[in-house]
Parts: structure tokens; sequence; C-alpha cells
């Protein structure tokens, strides 16, 4: 009777093992068919760049990524649960492996998109990159349990230096676009329910503040002086 009760236990357990397995993976569900007809009426939840743990050079930042890259975002993102999966063409290699020149990787930009609410949240001051362009970023390779098996675009996958740290997680700051202005608007954050995904969609950083503006303009001209000059 005990060795009966034993293998229904263990039999319940793997069926709420493989239960929950299957509710997890549904909760991943991949939004990118129909992203592009839908996000660009999302309201926008505003957060703002963190100034109060800030780095005072990109010199720090740098420190703290494995990579420095020049890329070109090419093709739609998958838009997933808690997640948008870039993928992007290397340019040019300033930090890391010198072999990743002109090959494709895989960036986990660190924005959330609620499609059944219809919100995108800009976080830390992070948006989105445009396909086409160029950026200038900070990357650290992505990291696995032990004993998990990445598939192919996981092996591939890169995530922002600056949001590696949860004390200091300046999403915004890895990311440059690679031109010669620099992003003079600020927004409300006391009005954002009426702002759109399509106002701010070639923002370069959703800044709610002057002085979180000026940070990250500092910032960028330090990463254009370093790398572009």
């Amino acid at each position: 009777m005990r060795a009966r009760r034993f293998v229904l236990g263990w039999g319940c357990l793997i069926i709420i093992a493989i239960l929950g397995g299957i509710f997890t993976r549904l909760s991943y569900q991949d939004y990118s068919a129909d992203a592009a007809e839908k996000i660009g009426g999302f309201t926008v939840l505003l957060s703002g760049i963190n100034l109060e743990y800030v780095w005072k050079s990109v010199h720090e930042l740098e420190k703290e990524a494995e990579y420095v890259l020049k890329i070109k975002k090419i093709g739609n993102s998958r838009y997933q649960y808690h997640a948008v999966l870039s993928q992007a063409q290397v340019i040019s290699v300033y930090k890391g492996d010198k072999s990743l020149a002109e090959k494709h990787i895989y960036l986990y930009e660190p924005s959330f998109i609620d499609f059944k609410n219809g919100f995108y949240f800009a976080v830390a001051g992070y948006n989105m990159m445009l396909i086409d362009k160029e950026y200038m970023v900070f990357l650290n390779k992505r990291k696995f349990p032990e004993g998990y098996k990445p598939n192919a675009v996981e092996q591939n996958s890169f995530l922002f230096a600056s949001f590696s740290f949860a004390e200091n997680n300046n999403c915004a700051l890895s990311k440059y676009l690679l031109n010669n202005s620099f992003q003079s608007a600020v927004l409300d954050s006391s009005n954002d329910s009426h702002i759109k995904y399509d106002d701010i969609k070639d923002f370069e950083v959703v800044a709610t503040e002057k002085d979180q503006l000026a940070y990250y303009n500092n910032f960028k001209k330090q990463v254009l002086e370093l790398y572009l000059e």
C-alpha cells in the first residue's frame, strides 16, 4: 500500500510539473505577427533615467561591458511576454571577440510591451532601436544556469551592460544612435496617459527631466568622441 501511495504521489508531482511547464511556455507567447499594427497606438508609461546611481564616464560603463559594438538593427523584433528580441548585424567590434564583425546577433531590449492592456513601458529611459539604424552598444553575453541547453538564438544573444545590475539599472546608457544630433525633447511624466508610442518611436531616449537628458547627451558626446572620431 505504501509503495502504491509513493508511486501515485510521484505521479501527481510529475503531472503538476508538466502542466506547469506547459503554462509557463504559453506565457511566452510571440506577439510579433500583429505587433506593427498595434503598438503605435499603445500608451507610453514613463520611468526616466535613474540619476541616483550614475556612472561619471563612458570608461566606467565600458569596464562593465564584455563587448562594445557598432551594430545595425535588421528586420522586425519578436515581441514576447516581458521581452523584446531584436536581430542586429555587427558592423565593427571595439571590444570583445573580433570574429563577430559582419555577423548577426540577437539583443534582448529592455522594453516591456503589454499587448493585453495596450501599454509600452520605457524602462529607465530606454527606447527600442529602429530598423536599419546604426547604434553603438555596450553588451554582455547572456549567461545560462548550469545544465540548461540554450537554443541557437539564445547562444548568440546579448544583454545591455547597464541593465545587468539592479542597483544601477540605467538601460538607456548602453545604446546610442550614431548621428551628429542630440535630442532636446523631454516628456512630461504627469501627462503620460496621453503619450503614444508613435509620439516617441523616433526618440533616442525617453527622458522625463532636463537633467536626465543632459546626462544622457553627455554620455553620447563621449561615445562619439571615443569611438568615431
